[in-house]
C-alpha cells in the first residue's frame, strides 16, 4: 500500500529485491482475500523490520517506522476481527516460547542486566521479571504479562544503546567491564524478535 511505496522511495533501505517487499507484494496480489495469511505475513514482516531496526541494518526513519506501524496495526485488526486468527497467533506464540532452550533464556537474562544498569525506579521490576523469564517454563497470564513488559523494555534499551554516552555508562559499570555491549544487545534483540513480536 501507500506505506510500502513511501518506504521504497527513501532509496536507503528497502528495495524491490528485499524479502520483506516481496512478501508484502505477494500478500497484496495473491492473498488479499485470505485474512489468516495476511495476518501471518504482516506479523512476520513487522518482526523482520523490528529486527533490522535493532541491529542497525535498516534506518529507523519516518517512512520505515510508518510501514512497521501499519503492519502491526493491520495484524492486530485481523486478530481482533477473527477469534480463529487470534487463537492461531496465541498457539504460535506459546509454541515459540516453549521451544526456547535454557541457554537462550539465559542469554536473554544476561542481556537484560544492561537494563538494570540503566534503570532507576524500575530496577527491582527488571530483576523480578528477568528471574521469571529465565526460570519459568509454563505459560500463564502472569508470565505473559511480565514477558510483554520486560521485552518491551529491551526494545527501548536496544535503541538507547545506539548512543555513545549510554554505551560508555554501561561499559563503566563494574558488571560489564570488558564485555562486548553490542553483542549483549544483539542477543536480546534476537530474542525479542523471536518471541515478543509474535504475541
Amino acid at each position: 500500500g501507500d506505506a510500502l511505496d513511501l518506504a521504497l522511495k527513501t532509496g536507503n533501505g528497502l528495495n524491490e529485491a528485499s524479502i520483506e517487499v516481496q512478501v508484502l507484494k505477494l500478500t497484496m496480489s495473491k492473498y488479499s482475500g485470505d485474512p489468516q495469511r495476511a495476518e501471518m505475513d504482516c506479523t512476520e514482516v513487522h518482526a523482520m523490520l523490528t529486527g533490522k531496526f535493532t541491529s542497525g541494518e535498516l534506518p529507523e526513519d519516518d517512512p520505515h517506522r510508518l510501514l512497521s506501524r501499519r503492519l502491526l496495526e493491520t495484524a492486530e485488526h485481523l486478530r481482533a476481527a477473527s477469534k480463529e486468527i487470534a487463537e492461531a497467533r496465541e498457539f504460535s506464540f506459546e509454541a515459540r516460547l516453549r521451544a526456547l532452550t535454557p541457554e537462550q533464556r539465559q542469554e536473554m537474562g544476561t542481556a537484560l542486566q544492561i537494563g538494570e544498569v540503566l534503570a532507576d525506579k524500575t530496577r527491582q521490576e527488571f530483576e523480578e521479571d528477568r528471574a521469571v523469564v529465565e526460570n519459568t517454563i509454563e505459560v500463564d497470564p502472569v508470565y505473559r504479562g511480565r514477558l510483554r513488559r520486560l521485552v518491551s523494555r529491551v526494545t527501548q534499551i536496544s535503541l538507547l544503546t545506539k548512543s555513545k554516552d549510554i554505551v560508555d555508562k554501561i561499559k563503566n559499570h563494574r558488571g560489564f567491564i570488558g564485555v562486548d555491549i553490542a553483542l549483549k544487545i544483539a542477543a536480546a534483540g534476537r530474542w525479542v524478535v523471536r518471541v515478543f513480536y509474535y504475541l
